[in-house]
Parts: structure tokens; C-alpha cells; sequence
């Protein structure tokens, strides 16, 4: 990822080039600011964002990589504070996050406390926004 800073009605690149993201859109086949703050040039998904000066992302999307702290862990989930998206401003609070016994590893892994204890760093994908795991 490559950063700038960046005002509206900035040219940021062709649509050809950059899929427009938070802060940025498209007019006739270019894709300017629409905000003033920092250019996020994401080449691996070809897609181009403009954070605000004056805060961070609002909250992770699907497909991004977070940082977050495991919190607990209860059977076959633990739960995990998220505090930024990697390569981004940390958020001004962390967001609550579920991680499923079976997204913690490729390889099998039985209880989530061969993998897993409260307190460790984490860093994983987002794959879903809503909980597909809701507790009793």
C-alpha cells in the first residue's frame, strides 16, 4: 500500500487503474478525493481510498485484515477487541469481534484453546459484519 495526502476534487488515478473506495469517487472514468486526508493506494485489490484528517476508518469492511487482542474464550469461539485495520490509524475504540474455532487455523483444530488464550495479538480477515455466532 502507498500513501498521499490528498483535497477534493483531487485526481487520484483512472478507473482503469482504481476502484473508487471511502472518500473517493468516480466521474468519467477518473477517480478523484472527496475528502481531505490521507490517499490509501490498496495494489492488491487495484482499490484507492481517502481517510479523513480528522479520523480513521469508521469500521472495519469484509476482506480487510484487523489487529485485535483476544478478550475470552468460550467453547468453540473467542471473542476479540479489534483495534485497527492493518496499515491504518488505530479506531477510537475497539469493535467486538467473534473468531470461530474453525477460522483460527488451515489445519484441524479441536478446542479453541489449543490455538487461542485471552490476552494473545491476532490478526485476521474479516469474513462476515454480522455475528454468525451469537451467544445464548
Amino acid at each position: 500500500m502507498s500513501s498521499s495526502i490528498a483535497t477534493p476534487g483531487d485526481l487520484l488515478g483512472v478507473i482503469e487503474e482504481f476502484t473508487p473506495d471511502v472518500g473517493a469517487y468516480e466521474e468519467t472514468g477518473r477517480v478523484y478525493s472527496a475528502l481531505v486526508g490521507e490517499v490509501v493506494k490498496d495494489m492488491d485489490e487495484r482499490r484507492v481510498s481517502v481517510l479523513s484528517a480528522k479520523q480513521g476508518p469508521l469500521m472495519p469492511r469484509k476482506g480487510d485484515v484487523v489487529l485485535g487482542v483476544v478478550t475470552s474464550v468460550r467453547k468453540d469461539v473467542a471473542e476479540v477487541d479489534v483495534y485497527q485495520v492493518e496499515g491504518l490509524r488505530p479506531f477510537t475504540s475497539p469493535f467486538k469481534a467473534v473468531l470461530h474455532v474453525s477460522e483460527v487455523d488451515v489445519r484441524f483444530v479441536d478446542k479453541i484453546l489449543n490455538a487461542l488464550w485471552p490476552g494473545d495479538v491476532v490478526r485476521a480477515r474479516v469474513v462476515a459484519l454480522k455475528d454468525p455466532y451469537p451467544y445464548p
